[in-house]
């Protein structure tokens, strides 16, 4: 059986009821864009890297938001800067005012207008948004499968059956999502000492 097909089965049997595998396939990709939006872990970090053309970047079609950009040619991090700040140098006579920044509209990103940027690689650090469960499982059910349940069911309960647990299932659904977040939020600064900007490590003791 494939992937998805085990997941319905599971559905039918929480709802104890015949539902088709197309009904409860439907719900399953109103769940994935329910989570897509909220959850935030590091199963859904990708990398990629886009060329530079007419100043600007496509980024990829799973995108939802960004975590880091890289300009690999040049080895340095871009900084995000406001759209309108981005195209209002307040000193017209500063050519630097944007290198090492960018700016977003809608699905593209846009790098220093001022710099010859064309044909540069930009790497992309980046959350996906979660890849339809299909014949084969996929991240979200290998790690997650409790909160897909719940979220499938949770959606189920708000579009389509009565159940008196819908609350518990939502109320799951939640909780699984808060933890997720949280912890990625921790480990992202674990494994080693956070030094803060002027600050040097103390040596020696007391």
């Amino acid at each position: 059986m494939t992937a998805i097909g085990d997941h319905c089965s599971v559905i039918r049997g929480w709802v104890n009821f015949e539902y088709d595998d197309a009904l409860i396939t439907s719900w399953t990709r109103m769940a994935e864009e329910l989570i897509s939006t909220v959850l935030r872990c590091k199963h859904m970090i990708q990398i990629d890297t886009g060329v530079v053309r007419n100043g600007r970047v496509l980024l990829p079609t799973d995108w939802l938001e960004l975590d880091f950009v890289r300009d690999l040619d040049f080895n340095r991090p871009l900084t995000y800067r406001e759209r309108t700040q981005f195209y209002s140098n307040p000193d017209p006579l500063d050519a630097n005012y944007n290198i090492g920044r960018y700016t977003l509209s809608g699905n593209f990103l846009m790098t220093n207008p001022v710099e010859e940027t064309d044909g540069r690689n930009i790497e992309l650090t980046y959350y996906q948004a979660i890849p339809p469960l299909g014949d084969d499982i996929n991240w979200l059910m290998q790690y997650y499968s409790r909160l897909y349940v719940t979220a499938t069911l949770s959606v189920a309960t708000m579009y389509s059956i009565e159940d008196d647990r819908a609350a518990t299932w939502q109320a799951a659904m939640q909780t699984f999502i808060d933890s997720i977040n949280e912890e990625h939020i921790k480990s992202k600064t674990s494994g080693g000492l956070l030094i803060l900007p002027g600050k040097t490590k103390k040596k020696g003791f007391g």
